[in-house]
């Protein structure tokens, strides 16, 4: 039996911008196909938009193909950045918040910060009604005012006092009665090279400085106390 031979069946096609044109040929029987290219590419035909840079956004000419809608871009210019100017759309007081707008000069684009509320400028003064004292606040830039009530300030400051007296008091009578040991064998050592050295006079009134120094140390421990409230008084005072 003698081969069928081919039959093939032709479709043309154009050409496009990067494509030949010419027709395909393809066997029904067997698959077997070749092409016979006719037409050589167009090759692309542009035209060209230009966008200008913005604030945000880069420019560029854009290359557009009238055929295809290929396209590419030249000539890329970076965006320029904000132009800004700013102003206070809102003062700042001492209790409310001001605000500040930001604005660009070239797009209009804006926003807007928080101005922090000013801190009060108080002129204080005190009252004092029967021992007790009032101190009030009144702010020089916006009126705001309120009192505080301090009480009675001398007692406040003697009870401090005498809390932290009797805290540390027996560490200071400690204290006294160590010194008082240490000045009395110094002086009881100097006392007896005095009268070693037959120096009555001066011995006798080593002796008397020990004594006065001994009263004064006791006064002092007894009159703490008084010292504490006279201390206080001061203070608030």
């Amino acid at each position: 039996v003698s081969s069928l031979g081919h039959n093939y069946v032709a479709v043309s096609f154009d050409a496009t911008c990067t494509e030949k044109g010419g027709i395909h040929y393809e066997c029904e029987r067997c698959g077997d196909e070749y092409t016979i290219y006719t037409a050589s590419a167009l090759g692309h035909h542009y035209y060209e938009e230009r966008v200008e840079p913005t604030c945000e956004t880069d420019g560029y000419i854009e290359h557009i193909c009238t055929e295809c809608d290929y396209r590419y871009k030249s000539d890329e210019q970076s965006a320029f950045g904000h132009t800004r100017v700013t102003w206070v759309s809102l003062v700042a007081t001492c209790q409310k918040e001001g605000n500040r707008i930001h604005q660009c000069e070239i797009c209009g684009n804006r926003y807007t910060t928080v101005i922090p509320c000013l801190e009060h400028k108080f002129v204080i003064t005190d009252t004092e009604t029967n021992g007790s004292v009032t101190r009030h606040y009144d702010c020089s830039e916006c009126g705001y005012s309120y009192s505080e009530d301090k009480g009675n300030q001398y007692e406040v400051v003697t009870s401090y006092i005498e809390y932290l007296y009797e805290e540390y008091s027996p560490y200071m009578i400690w204290v006294f009665l160590s010194t008082a040991g240490v000045w009395s064998i110094a002086m009881g050592i100097a006392v007896i090279i005095a009268y070693r050295n037959e120096d009555k006079i001066k011995a006798n009134q080593m002796i008397k400085n020990y004594v006065i120094g001994l009263v004064v140390i006791f006064g002092i421990l007894v009159a703490m106390p008084y010292l504490v409230n006279g201390i206080a008084y001061l203070i608030t005072h």
